[in-house]
C-alpha cells in the first residue's frame, strides 16, 4: 500500500505496477485490488503485470497474454479470464494458444 501511496503521489496519468499481490495474504491482496480500482476509477490508467493473472484479469477492463514478446491472447478482463486458452497457454499445454 505504501509503494501505491509513492507512486500516486506525483499525480500520474499512468500507474505502472508490477506483481502487486506478490507476497500478500488474501486480506491485504484484497484491499490493493480495492486501491486499484479505486485508482482506475479516477481515470489514472493502471498497466500491471503479474503472475495472479486470473485476480488481475478480475480487475482488468482489458487483458493481454504475451508469449515470446507477442499478444497471444487479448480482450476484456474478464472474458480473458474464462478463456480456456489463457489455462493452455499458462500450463504450457501445448505451445500453440491459437
Amino acid at each position: 500500500m505504501l509503494a501505491l501511496g509513492r507512486g500516486l503521489m506525483a499525480c500520474p496519468r499512468v500507474l505502472c505496477l508490477d506483481d502487486p499481490f506478490l507476497g500478500l495474504g488474501r486480506e491485504v491482496g484484497d484491499k490493493v485490488g480495492d486501491a486499484i480500482r479505486a485508482v482506475a476509477a479516477r481515470g489514472v490508467a493502471v498497466l500491471v503485470a503479474g503472475q495472479h493473472v486470473r485476480r488481475l484479469l478480475r480487475l482488468a477492463h482489458r487483458g493481454y497474454l504475451l508469449d515470446e514478446g507477442r499478444v497471444a491472447l487479448e480482450g476484456s478482463g474478464p472474458s480473458l479470464g474464462d478463456d480456456p486458452r489463457l489455462a493452455r497457454a499458462l500450463l504450457d499445454v501445448g505451445r500453440d494458444i491459437s
